[in-house]
Formats: structure tokens, sequence, C-alpha cells
């Protein structure tokens, strides 16, 4: 500190200034200097906030469609004689109740992309309002959820093909239903989206 009258360096501890004589009411100590406060850097918190966040809320709207696409119609089996006609349709939870019969397969995948959509429901909420986040964990989690989509629709797809292609043709009509193939379509989606841009910005 510098004393007000003369203007020279006031020693701790000093009644007086040793310079000009002038009187302090009480003895001089200098003030402890004020902690440097670091900026930190970005955290993953802000990570998860600025680049993450709006990835999450869309990676939960790929579930929803799921949940929706399964509603649709998977599979249709027309059988067709002179003096009787026969239409079978099977949405994807319709599929559920052949879990003994020759479509059990598509059955079980239906229960995968149920237990998925549920997964990536959780992950993306998660993700988007988690204080912090395990990026190595999340993009893994990401990934095997991508995955289980890819494998249990194609998976779906060419069971009930494999089936449908054993119906007599002459006295059947047979067809793939629109949500099997919306259902294709989500996946391959949801791979392009991963590295398009939960990859990038995980890595970021």
């Amino acid at each position: 500190m510098l004393c007000e009258k003369c203007g020279e360096p006031i020693p701790d501890g000093s009644l007086n200034c040793p310079e000009c004589g002038a009187f302090l009411a009480r003895g001089y100590v200098a003030p402890k200097p004020k902690p440097v406060v670091e900026e930190a850097d970005e955290t993953v918190e802000t990570h998860v906030v600025n680049y993450l966040k709006p990835n999450c809320y869309i990676w939960c709207i790929f579930a929803l469609l799921s949940f929706v696409f399964l509603a649709f119609n998977y599979l249709t089996v027309s059988v067709g004689y002179s003096y009787l006609s026969s239409d079978s349709t099977y949405s994807g939870y319709g599929l559920l109740k052949c879990l003994n019969g020759s479509v059990a397969t598509s059955g079980y995948m239906v229960i995968i992309m149920i237990i998925t959509n549920i997964a990536v429901l959780l992950t993306g909420i998660i993700g988007a309002n988690a204080y912090s986040l395990n990026t190595g964990l999340y993009r893994i989690l990401v990934i095997a959820e991508s995955a289980a989509y890819l494998i249990a629709s194609f998976v779906t797809f060419f069971n009930i093909k494999k089936v449908l292609g054993e119906f007599n043709s002459v006295l059947s009509d047979t067809k793939i239903g629109i949500g099997c193939y919306l259902h294709m379509i989500l996946a391959v989606a949801a791979i392009v989206y991963y590295f398009a841009g939960f990859h990038r910005q995980l890595y970021e």
C-alpha cells in the first residue's frame, strides 16, 4: 500500500509512514491477494448441453417411430378356394401371438425391437438430461441399439419372406406388409444417423 500523503510504500504493521511520519490509525497489513479462479475448460456437462442434447431427443424419436411401425401390417395371407376364402393379416404386435408358429422367429425379433425401443428411449432421455456422461459408454450403448434395430428388422423380413414363399401361389396370395419395410428403413436410418451425428460429436 502507498501512503496517501507522500505516496511512498508502507511496510506491513507500520503505525506511521516511514517517510513522512503520517499516522495510521491501525497497523497496516497488506491485503491478501484474491485467489485467481481459472475458468474451467468446457466440461462434459457443457458438451452434452451444447452438442448432444438435440441428438438425444432425436434418438428418442427413433424409438417412438418404431413403436408406431409395429402397429402396421407385417404380413398378409389370402387363401382362396371356390367355396371358401380366408384373409389373415398380422401387425408387428400381432406376431407376438405366433411364438409357437412358423413365424416364431419374427415374433421373437419383435420382442427384441420392443426392448430396444425402451432402451433407446432411456438412452436418449438420460443423455439429454445428464449433468455428466461417460461418452465412451454412451457410444457403445448407441452402437448396440443401432445394431439391434438392424438385426431384428432384417431377420424379421427374411423370416417372413421364407415362410410366405412356402405357400402355394396358385391357391394363395401373400404379401409382406408395410410395417416390415418401414422398420428396415428405420434401422438403416439409425445407423446412418449415428455415424453422421452421434459418432462425430461423441469423439469431440
